[in-house]
């Protein structure tokens, strides 16, 4: 700071703005002036009088970004969401969208019941649908196609199903979710199905997502497994499938 007010002393006491040949005489507290920042967030005081903020509090819109951080990301720090798009600025810096673009903004996924809708089975590396067709039944007789979202954030969410929950963090609007260990039973066949899970995928809105249901079939407990092993449902094998998560 010492260093600063003799630069500030120096450079405004060197010059001569009346060009009458004699340097200009500054006294300390007109440099105090032009250097004070009283509140410590970046901007003298006298720059926040010039842009309306309050000198006497770093963070004058409460946003989670001081005035001079708001300075410097072009934000309008006299507003805590500057581009009016719901989230507020800090928000927005943390977790890496544009605080000053309104079709860019994180998004959390609203608590509730979920169904997985319009699905698409992509990978079926143990002819499990097909097998559990000719049971009269399907796919989801194994793995979930509804979950409930809970504790959501911005940061992540949780997702529950019957046999346990997961924690599935959010990056860039997509999501990927912790390991899901879960046990299935088809009562009409004596056939109880272990496999390993996961969800991802990408957040559209607070209500809807794109979603990839991955599991590992990991065991078969029960009478009816025989029958699969003669289908060609050779555990451990993968399935994948895709869909539309809606609310």
């Amino acid at each position: 700071m010492q260093f600063a007010v003799w630069f500030l002393w120096g450079l405004v006491g060197c010059s001569d703005t009346s060009n009458d040949g004699k340097e200009d005489v500054v006294n300390d507290e007109e440099v105090n002036e032009l250097i004070l920042d009283s509140d410590g967030d970046g901007l003298s005081d006298e720059q926040e009088v010039e842009l309306g903020t309050d000198p006497n509090n770093a963070d004058s819109d409460d946003d989670g970004l001081n005035d001079g951080e708001e300075f410097t990301a072009n934000t309008d720090p006299n507003n805590a969401d500057s581009d009016n798009d719901g989230v507020d600025d800090g928000t927005e810096v943390n977790l890496e969208s544009d605080p000053t673009d309104p079709n860019s903004y994180p998004i959390k996924p609203d608590d509730g019941d979920w169904l997985l809708l319009n699905t698409n089975v992509l990978q079926d590396d143990c002819n499990l649908e097909s097998v559990l067709n000719t049971f009269g039944t399907d796919i989801f007789e194994v793995l979930p196609n509804d979950f409930t979202i809970v504790n959501s954030s911005y940061e992540s969410f949780q997702i529950e199903i019957s046999t346990g929950n997961a924690n599935c963090p959010i990056e860039q609007l997509g999501f990927l979710c912790d390991t899901l260990s879960i046990n299935e039973t088809i009562d009409e066949v004596d056939i109880t199905i272990s496999a390993d899970m996961n969800l991802e995928g990408l957040l559209n809105s607070s209500t809807s997502m794109e979603a990839t249901l991955m599991a590992t079939l990991t065991s078969c407990d029960g009478a009816g497994c025989v029958l699969l092993g003669l289908a060609n449902v050779n555990i451990p094998c993968d399935v994948r499938i895709t869909g539309q998560g809606e609310l």
